[in-house]
């Protein structure tokens, strides 16, 4: 195949891809402002958070560690503040995944832009879910571990949960 050509399609590819991921970003947003618009409503419970909901927050994970993007995660924030009380434990988790893959974003904006109790609950409890007994297999456990106190020693203790 001739060397251009390829180089024609690659560039086709690329392009496509990134169409691609900027929809499903798109989607992801709105099925997340969706949530929060209508939290607690019939229609919006099991059925939703396990079909539509999960799979998207599943998706902020890839595209927040992949990317770093701090819109989405603010996006995502945002929805775990608004739907506070929610039996779904998939936000705590992706919170926590986050965490793990970009920890320097999870500090700063919890530290610098939400300075909330439930918020680090929440990191709290995904974090320690996902790295039980597989501590060994996160190489940066130990400073993640540390962190994390770190953030859990900043917020107001005697702030609502």
């Amino acid at each position: 195949m001739n060397e251009r050509i390829f180089k024609v399609i690659i560039f086709i590819l690329i392009i496509s891809f990134q169409g691609i991921a900027q929809n499903d970003r798109e989607h992801i947003i709105k099925v997340m402002r969706e949530y929060r618009s209508h939290y607690n409503e019939k229609g919006y419970q099991h059925e939703f958070v396990d079909v539509v909901l999960n799979p998207a927050l599943d998706k902020v994970q890839r595209l927040v560690c992949q990317n770093n993007d701090g819109e989405l995660f603010d996006c995502f924030i945002n929805m775990i503040l608004d739907s506070k009380g929610s039996a779904n434990e998939t936000p705590s988790h992706v919170l926590g995944r986050i965490f793990i893959c970009q920890p320097h974003l999870v500090v700063n904006r919890l530290k610098e832009c939400y300075n909330d109790v439930f918020l680090v609950n929440s990191l709290d409890f995904g974090f320690k879910s996902i790295t039980y007994k597989r501590e060994t297999q996160f190489k940066n456990f130990k400073s993640l571990e540390k962190q994390l106190e770190n953030i859990k020693g900043f917020t107001p203790s005697d702030a609502p949960e």
